[in-house]
């Protein structure tokens, strides 16, 4: 919902943002308000898929990857985050310089604008705008999504307000200053990939750990697996009680 509300402000500012250009310089290719800026849209399509892709996904297996270990043929929940980040990687950073490059100057001068303002909402929205959402699955779905209608009018104005600042400052620091702006997402970006691979590295000492005792139940199972044991003693004649605990 935050998502498309912002698209859709995204989308008026745009046209507002071409007619004042028509207006004011006689063209509506922004050329006289916006510059054509690529390594801001570069730094802010890797933030995007560091953020979405890498940091994100690390954060949320790094809380018990245990349970994302051995699903199907991935033993590794690290196999995870780097596929998710290969894919945000080719929607934020190849797909957005391919259009870059194809298109003409009035794209290229609002893409940097519209990829900088999905950013710092993305960054927004992961930081500040925080939820109970709840318990999420492997498959990175909630439980309950109930949660979803229950949540304040703010986190739909506020993310608004944010797409506003993020506009601002672009047309502030983009034109005069944007080496500044883009070593400021940068420095972001590689925060995100330096946070990315400390969860790594806590995925991967719990996995390892995890990988030796389901190799020794294996190892265990294949030596029993000659005779058959009674474990649970169950009565023929008495009520017989089981109790199981299952544990989140």
């Amino acid at each position: 919902q935050n998502s498309l509300i912002n698209l859709l402000i995204m989308a008026i500012l745009v046209k507002k943002l071409s007619q004042f250009a028509s207006n004011k310089f006689g063209t509506g290719d922004f050329s006289g308000l916006i510059k054509p800026n690529l390594p801001l849209l570069l730094s802010s399509g890797m933030g995007l898929a560091l953020l979405l892709g890498f940091m994100l996904p690390a954060r949320v297996i790094a809380t018990s990857p245990v349970e994302f270990s051995f699903l199907g043929a991935t033993p590794s929940p690290v196999s995870y985050i780097f596929s998710s980040f290969f894919v945000f990687f080719g929607f934020f950073v190849f797909w957005t310089l391919a259009i870059y490059k194809m298109f003409a100057k009035k794209v290229r001068c609002i893409l940097p604008l519209v990829i900088f303002a999905l950013f710092l909402c993305a960054l927004a929205n992961a930081f500040i705008f925080k939820a109970a959402y709840g318990n999420l699955s492997v498959s990175f779905t909630l439980e309950d999504e109930k949660v979803l209608k229950r949540l304040s009018p703010l986190f739909v104005f506020l993310p608004a307000l944010v797409l506003f600042a993020s506009v601002a400052l672009f047309l502030f620091l983009g034109k005069r200053k944007s080496s500044i702006l883009t070593g400021l997402v940068a420095s972001i970006a590689l925060a995100e990939a330096v946070f990315g691979f400390t969860k790594i590295h806590e995925i991967n000492k719990v996995f390892q750990n995890h990988s030796e005792n389901v190799a020794k139940y294996k190892t265990n199972t294949q030596d029993s697996s000659d005779g058959i044991e009674k474990i649970y003693h169950l009565s023929k004649t008495e009520k017989n009680v089981i109790v199981l605990f299952l544990d989140r």
